[in-house]
């Protein structure tokens, strides 16, 4: 899915940051980046792309010899110079005008699996020009394909859901107390509505309390339902029980 900007920007010493607004992306699969920059001297240029995240990567760092341009137009798109982490040659080995495709500095990659906030919203291009000549950022268009999910009946993209258990303590003689913790995560990106934990007690250990950081807990079946494990959330459910006499 593309996303452009054509309004022309100059890129005084120090730099310029040219923004594009994403919106309606699921989760990144990949990203790929095309533009037209007119400047004297490729190699005192410098450009990064990052994300509304803050993610950020090096198109280019001081590339393109002392040539002129980061492409020759920006219509048709084969004109421009084009960052792709498939791309055969790398930037650092190109000389200008930079026509074609390259692999840029930071792998692109570092964006794929972005997903809500950090995705839909301001990208930024931003060219750092380190002498000062006058150059201008002619256009330049954001690529971003978004990850497919087939419909399997849940959400999409999907949560990602773990779980931990210790005790306290390790050892505890007979009628003792033990406290068994229950940890269940969201590492995302969606939520988990409706999970249920449970939990079946060793031979030889009593129930006898527990409480639940998040949700419900039925003492019967000894389970636990999380209405809404949101994206990097954790509820705890400790169960306090004692060991009873062989």
């Amino acid at each position: 899915m593309p996303f452009n900007s054509s309004a022309p920007l100059a890129v005084p010493m120090g730099g310029a940051f040219s923004p594009i607004t994403v919106s309606n992306i699921n989760m990144v699969a990949k990203v790929t980046v095309s533009l037209c920059l007119t400047t004297p001297e490729d190699e005192f240029m410098e450009l990064y792309l990052m994300s509304p995240s803050g993610a950020f990567a090096y198109l280019a760092l001081e590339d393109g010899g002392l040539g002129a341009n980061f492409g020759t137009n920006c219509t048709p798109n084969s004109s421009r110079t084009t960052f792709d982490d498939d791309a055969t040659q790398s930037i650092a080995s190109g000389t200008a005008p930079l026509v074609g495709t390259y692999s840029p500095v930071t792998p692109l990659a570092i964006f794929n699996t972005l997903t809500g906030a950090d995705v839909n919203g301001v990208w930024q291009l931003y060219a750092y020009n380190l002498e000062g000549t006058a150059s201008t950022l002619q256009c330049w268009t954001l690529f971003i394909s978004p990850e497919a999910c087939p419909d399997g009946g849940g959400q999409c993209p999907g949560a990602d859901l773990s779980i931990a258990m210790s005790a306290n303590p390790l050892t505890t003689p007979v009628n003792g107390p033990v406290t068994y913790t229950l940890s269940v995560s969201n590492a995302g990106p969606s939520p988990a509505p409706d999970a249920v934990v449970n939990m079946t007690l060793p031979s030889g250990i009593v129930y006898e309390s527990s409480t639940s950081s998040q949700g419900t807990f039925s003492q019967s079946d000894l389970f636990s339902l999380i209405p809404s494990a949101r994206s990097g959330s954790k509820a705890m459910s400790p169960s306090g029980c004692s060991p009873k006499p062989l």
